[in-house]
């Protein structure tokens, strides 16, 4: 689907199946080992050398938003992946 929209190239991560640290209540009730886990996560996406990282799961995009926030000063920006469809058909309609 990433492939489809213009103007995007799809780069894959290290590690992009591991979990970033936030589900399961790992955020809200173990919060350092939720911030090892996203720190590791947000590691990665550096590694990538990216400029931007595409989420689809809320949990994911608020924890991979603070870490990189937290660690990298919000270098790679964070984009809820129904956010990018819709901008594509807005720009899409605009031509």
């Amino acid at each position: 689907l990433i492939n489809m929209l213009p103007g995007l190239k799809f780069k894959e991560m290290k590690e992009y199946d591991v979990c970033c640290g936030s589900g399961g209540g790992v955020r809200a009730g173990r919060r350092p080992v939720s911030v090892e886990i996203g720190k590791r996560k947000a590691d990665n996406i550096i590694a990538a050398n990216v400029e931007g990282v595409i989420m689809e799961c809320p949990f994911c995009y608020i924890q991979i938003n603070d870490m990189l926030k937290q660690f990298y000063g919000g270098k790679v920006k964070v984009i809820y992946l129904i956010d990018l469809i819709a901008e594509a058909y807005r720009r899409a309609d605009s031509k």
